[in-house]
């Protein structure tokens, strides 16, 4: 087929995808397919996660780190629209959901490669997920070669190297996942970004990745237990309990507790520093690090300008003319006793008018 005679259709492959969905129910039930096509769209999705945190991790290695940031924030889109998809499950009553529950036989969620593997690239890893989850050769595969990859974890921490915030204390970037030395490096770019503004974005989007993640597992936890309460899991497993116990997983652990390292102080001085255009007194930019306010005795008539500051003058005070648009004052209505005097005044010209009126008709010249 050439490109001229390439439809949305054949590019698509849409009547391959939409010949997947195959419900085992007899009669088929009506929510089955619904539960069917939820789970096939977020492993697309999924999918597509791995395929932008490799990417990610790609651009993190050569020092793009904004090409990186942006990549993880869509990671963290995608995120935000898989907890929304949550919700459409429940639109499924928990009668519906047992009319065909039996047919999965030992199939269950937990049992995803690819979101397994989502875990692994983000620097979540576990072993033993090859030997009790995965039956099949190929998906434990795929698990496999992720679990020997670089993960997103590992790239952030060899940029915190290059950029020389920080030095491990064994010699290397890999190992424990609690390394101090990696939370006092975040806590140092969190505090003094300076030339670093690019990593601390990339941070925060982490973190959004993260949030993102924790997120889904929560409502993921209550979705099945308003489906099945607290029956266990077709696959096995206890079902809520187990689920319950993941929750506290973080991929990128050292990024929240590095929050508790923080200072106070110099973290307000650094969000002054980073306002645009923000400036000191005499116009010099304000520093980046440290105390921002001199010392009354470095200000020359440091006294005086407070003095002004602190005293606006009168017109301030009186506050800004009105627009020239406003609405005017009405004007003042003329008292009774004005309004008689002046019609006496027109009475009295008016007969002064006629008056020579006359005396002009009787004057020889114009009565001729």
């Amino acid at each position: 087929m050439t490109n001229e005679s390439l439809t949305y259709g054949h590019y698509l492959r849409v009547p391959s995808l939409i010949s997947l969905q195959r419900p085992k129910s007899e009669p088929e039930h009506h929510d089955e397919l619904l539960f069917i096509i939820t789970h096939q769209v977020c492993e697309l999705w999924f999918k597509l996660i791995l395929h932008e945190i490799d990417g990610a991790v790609e651009h993190l290695a050569a020092d793009r780190v904004d090409e990186a940031t942006r990549l993880v924030r869509r990671v963290a889109e995608i995120e935000r629209l898989l907890v929304s998809q949550v919700h459409i499950l429940e639109t499924m009553r928990p009668q519906d959901f047992l009319a065909f529950r039996s047919q999965l036989d030992a199939a269950s969620g937990f049992q995803s490669a690819q979101f397994r593997a989502i875990e692994c690239a983000l620097g979540l890893r576990d072993e033993a997920f090859l030997t009790r989850l995965f039956p099949d050769a190929g998906e434990s595969e795929v698990v496999r070669r992720r679990l020997d990859a670089p993960s997103m974890s590992d790239a952030l921490d060899a940029a915190l190297l290059r950029r020389g915030l920080s030095a491990p204390a064994n010699g290397g970037a890999k190992g424990r996942r609690e390394e101090e030395w990696r939370v006092v490096a975040l806590a140092r770019l969190y505090t003094t970004p300076g030339p670093n503004r690019d990593l601390l974005a990339l941070c925060e989007a982490l973190v959004d990745v993260d949030e993102y993640l924790a997120l889904w597992r929560v409502h993921h936890v209550h979705m099945v237990e308003r489906m099945i309460g607290m029956k266990r899991g077709t696959g096995g497993s206890p079902g809520v309990p187990y689920l319950q116990m993941t929750l506290h997983k973080r991929a990128f652990p050292d990024l929240w507790r590095a929050r508790g390292h923080l200072d106070q102080e110099n973290c307000i001085d650094v969000a002054r520093a980073e306002r645009p255009g923000a400036t000191g007194v005499n116009g010099q930019p304000e520093a980046s690090t440290g105390r921002l306010r001199a010392s009354r005795r470095d200000r020359p008539h440091g006294r005086r300008l407070e003095s002004a500051v602190r005293a606006p003058s009168r017109r301030a005070r009186r506050g800004p003319p009105p627009p020239a648009h406003a609405e005017t004052r009405p004007p003042t209505p003329t008292p009774p006793r004005a309004l008689a005097t002046v019609s006496s005044w027109r009475h009295r010209d008016a007969s002064r008018d006629a008056g020579s009126t006359r005396r002009a008709r009787s004057h020889p010249l114009q009565a001729g």
